[in-house]
């Protein structure tokens, strides 16, 4: 898919810019809630499944000059289509040598490929995501993402490269994500570890509802009276709020929660 620019501008919190080399990603997420791209291009299949690669000859890099640039904002930047066609590591080339701060985010272990070009950089500040310390929990929920292990193994290996690191806790599934355990496995890897809650405005709302009716059926119900009810949402969200803030203390550990999205873009369109 051929593209103009490769880098657009972003609403998320933490960067101005950001660069998306695929389309969609293979990881199965049932959360995605990228699945909207699906309404501006034409994606054949099921989402989740497949991948469209971008097409761009140049990567015009003037308006990023002491800027933030995030990889990736509605795609993997390191899913396993990248060791094959390294449009990411593409990307990144073109910010050797220059005034330019770049992020990565990504759940997978093939972000080890590039510590060569990461040095070559800048600024890099690198996040791994992940949501539960238990692997059979991530299988139903990302299916083709690296495990739990591996994540938990890329963090060590890149803590020893001493690069900035960050974990992302997202997104929290209310009653079984064990934020907790994660906060204890990934404390010493990480400089600031940020949180973000479920998600449910978008097409996978079904695909969730169904996942907790099958595998959590004692937490169906409220799940739904969460998403329907804005009091109780907020009730449910504050209160696991003020115990991340406590858990992160207690360990001396930076951190950032995003839970109130709209909130979150008007403060950033509010800045400009």
């Amino acid at each position: 898919m051929k593209t103009k620019n490769i880098i657009t501008k972003t609403q998320i919190p933490a960067a101005d810019f950001a660069a998306n080399p695929y389309l969609g990603c293979i990881h199965g997420c049932i959360y995605c809630y990228a699945e909207f791209m699906k309404r501006f291009r034409n994606i054949e299949g099921e989402w989740g499944k497949n991948v469209v690669c971008k097409e761009f000859d140049r990567v015009n890099t003037k308006s990023l000059t002491n800027k933030t640039i995030i990889l990736s904002s509605v795609t993997d930047p390191y899913q396993p289509i990248e060791r094959k066609m390294r449009l990411t590591r593409k990307i990144l080339t073109n910010f050797i040598g220059k005034p330019i701060s770049v992020e990565i985010l990504t759940k997978s272990k093939f972000v080890l490929d590039d510590i060569d070009l990461f040095k070559k950089l800048n600024s890099i500040r690198i996040g791994l995501s992940l949501n539960c310390a238990d692997d059979k929990i991530r299988e139903k929920i990302e299916p083709r993402a690296s495990s739990v292990s591996d994540r938990l193994e890329t963090l060590k290996l890149l803590r020893k490269e001493k690069f900035n690191l960050y974990a992302f806790i997202s997104p929290l599934f209310p009653f079984i994500s064990d934020y907790e355990n994660v906060i204890e496995k990934i404390a010493p890897y990480t400089d600031e570890i940020g949180f973000e809650n479920l998600n449910l405005r978008g097409a996978f709302r079904k695909r969730v509802y169904d996942f907790y009716a099958e595998f959590y059926p004692q937490y169906a119900d409220a799940l739904k009276s969460i998403y329907s009810d804005k009091g109780y949402f907020r009730i449910y969200w504050d209160n696991v709020k003020a115990k991340i803030i406590k858990a992160c203390k207690e360990r001396k550990i930076k951190y950032k929660i995003f839970f109130y999205h709209d909130e979150i873009m008007a403060q950033k369109r509010t800045r400009g």
